[in-house]
């Protein structure tokens, strides 16, 4: 404590380390003799994370410019060991029968690519990011308060290392877990995959490649925040603010998106939100609290998850919209009585797409259409009652949620296009 300042430091540090499996058919599901599972996951996953932050920040909150200052430094090293495990019968909707080339009665003679194929990739993963940033609130008079932040970010993450490749399983058990040291055990050996530009490159053939030549994915971004504050009375307070955020690009490293799959996937660039809002908060007296709020978004270069033909994708949508209204009031009818409400409205739309061509297997969406898990029309409430019991207390509460029908993904969908609306007490 200085005085007029306080300088705060904050260290923190994490290791972490993940084993996990994922059976969608069940292990030694054998019939035969054959191996019929269709699919088991395994990733095995080390993070190890530092992180050191100093701030400085204005002691006098009741002064009429107040401050803060800070540095912020975050790095981050991974390892990510992770592969998928096909069946004798592989995977049935990669078989040329199920795409209508052949008739399905050659389903047994004709190979299945995926057939007892394990797809592995381990990568390595380095992050180090940068931050300077600074806050103030100006009073400009006893009743209006001007916010003005902004946020310097510089980010690096670098794939210093990444071996991935596929290797038959046929014979073995299926019951072990496979870990990074039994994958790259069995996975010895393996030749180095042909380009795909040679006329004999064959997806899924028992290859192996280290790639190290990726390049970095470099980030130099400015977010902030502009606010400004209006105090109509000492109960009721207007406000208005535009914020922009962003969040730094990445690789995807799955195990079906590397070079020697028939999708490989591209970094992630940059996505941008940018955020404008205005509402009030008053408190209309000493038993009513009532907020309100409206609001618009313009995401870009969303980062956006699909499960689509290529199986698990990561994608940038172009530019999508949100924009919505909130209402919030908190009531106490009596001392021993609270009842609590909200209300929200939302509309979202991707209002751009280009780029991405479904027909050129890129992903599956819509200029148009709704975004996924955004429900049009969410309200809660709850209501609670506090009974006293000589010098303790018992509350009794009852909650309540709704919310309206959302869709499923970024484009219309056979046979659920969007998830039923919901009301839970």
């Amino acid at each position: 404590d200085f005085g007029t300042a306080t300088l705060t430091s904050i260290t923190s540090y994490d290791k972490t380390h993940a084993w996990y499996e994922e059976e969608n058919t069940g292990n030694g599901n054998i019939i035969g003799g054959v191996n019929h599972d269709v699919l088991i996951i395994d990733m095995d996953q080390e993070y190890e994370q530092a992180t050191q932050e100093l701030r400085l920040a204005s002691d006098d909150d009741a002064a009429s410019f107040r401050w803060i200052a800070g540095l912020y430094y975050f790095q981050e090293d991974s390892n990510l060991a992770q592969d998928i495990r096909f069946g004798a019968n592989g995977f049935p909707g990669a078989h040329p029968s199920a795409a209508g080339i052949t008739p399905p009665s050659l389903f047994d003679v004709i190979p299945n690519p995926y057939g007892n194929t394990v797809s592995f990739s381990i990568a390595d993963l380095e992050d180090r990011s940068y931050s300077a940033y600074g806050q103030t609130d100006v009073e400009l008079t006893d009743k209006t308060t001007l916010t003005v932040g902004l946020r310097y970010t510089h980010d690096n993450k670098s794939n210093p290392s990444y071996y991935a490749g596929a290797f038959d399983k046929t014979g073995r058990n299926p019951a072990p877990y496979y870990d990074e040291a039994l994958v790259r055990q069995l996975a010895a050996g393996l030749p180095t995959c042909l380009p795909k530009t040679n006329p004999a490159y064959i997806p899924f053939v028992r290859c192996a490649n280290v790639n190290t030549s990726r390049e970095d994915l470099d980030t130099d971004q400015v977010g902030g925040k502009i606010g400004l504050q209006y105090h109509v009375t000492d109960d009721f307070m207007l406000y208005g603010s535009y914020s922009r955020g962003f969040k730094s690009g990445k690789f995807d490293v799955e195990f079906l998106h590397t070079d020697d799959t028939p999708s490989p996937q591209p970094p992630l660039d940059p996505e941008i939100l940018n955020v404008f809002e205005v509402g009030f908060k008053s408190t209309v007296n000493d038993r009513v609290l009532l907020n309100a709020a409206v609001f618009y978004n313009i995401w870009e270069d969303q980062q956006v998850f699909n499960v689509g033909v290529n199986g698990p994708e990561f994608f940038n949508l172009p530019e999508s919209e949100i924009y919505g209204a909130e209402l919030e009031l908190e009531w106490v009818p009596a001392s021993d009585w609270l009842l609590t409400g909200s209300l929200g409205w939302l509309h979202t739309e991707i209002t751009d797409a280009t780029g991405i061509n479904f027909d050129l297997r890129q992903g599956d969406f819509q200029e148009g259409h709704e975004l996924p898990l955004a429900p049009t029309l969410t309200g809660n409430g709850a209501i609670e009652k506090r009974f006293a019991l000589g010098t303790n207390a018992l509350t009794v509460r009852a909650d309540m949620r709704y919310q309206s029908t959302s869709k499923v993904k970024f484009s219309p969908q056979k046979p659920i296009d969007e998830y039923v609306s919901r009301f839970e007490i």
